[in-house]
């Protein structure tokens, strides 16, 4: 009986395997980079399949055990928009929405989105694409135990994203809910 339990100990899992790698990309330090040497973005399209989301979600465990920071949780998010939004992977990421005692809704994305658009979902709304580059950085202080890490947080108040009549990307995407390209967006700085 401990054979099999010594076969399952002594060999590293396929997770193991999937964290190790992820972790040593991740430790040139850009995220976005990291993502792209993975072939991550790829993974995305299928989360179906046991294995590749196993490799798919070991970049998480990789990311907290590096301290280091990537837009791979917005990829995430996003990942549902993806065939409504018709855009390549790895060029959207989703914003999650928070309620600020002082500014009230603010979408926050995680990770440099340079060069990406960024959708924010908003109940009763609809969806909305804003250029990242168009976004303010904003850097979380590090504390002790995350002294290595440098965090992007980027944040603009829901309020600043003013949603002009809805284009038409496809029949199905506005059946569901209207997806406004970024070009239709104002944002106020």
């Amino acid at each position: 009986m401990s054979a099999p339990i010594d076969a399952l100990t002594d060999a590293p899992t396929e997770a193991e395997e999937f964290v190790a790698a992820a972790r040593q990309s991740l430790r040139g330090g850009d995220g976005a980079a990291a993502l792209d040497a993975l072939g991550w973005w790829g993974l995305l399209d299928h989360l179906d399949d046991r294995s590749l989301r196993t490799a798919a979600f070991a970049l998480f465990r990789a990311q907290g055990r590096e301290l280091a920071s990537s837009p791979a949780l917005g990829a995430l998010l996003a990942q549902p928009y993806a065939a409504s939004t018709g855009a390549a992977p790895g060029t959207v990421v989703a914003a999650a929405l928070r309620h600020s005692p002082r500014k009230g809704l603010v979408a926050v994305v995680v990770g440099d989105v340079a060069g990406r658009a960024v959708l924010v979902d908003r109940p009763g709304e609809g969806v909305s694409l804003v250029d990242g580059d168009d976004l303010r950085r904003v850097d979380v202080p590090s504390t002790p135990s995350r002294s290595r890490t440098r965090p992007w947080c980027r944040w603009w108040s829901c309020s600043a994203v003013k949603p002009m009549p809805p284009s038409t990307c496809s029949a199905r995407s506005q059946a569901l809910r209207p997806l406004r390209p970024a070009s239709a967006l104002t944002t106020s700085s």
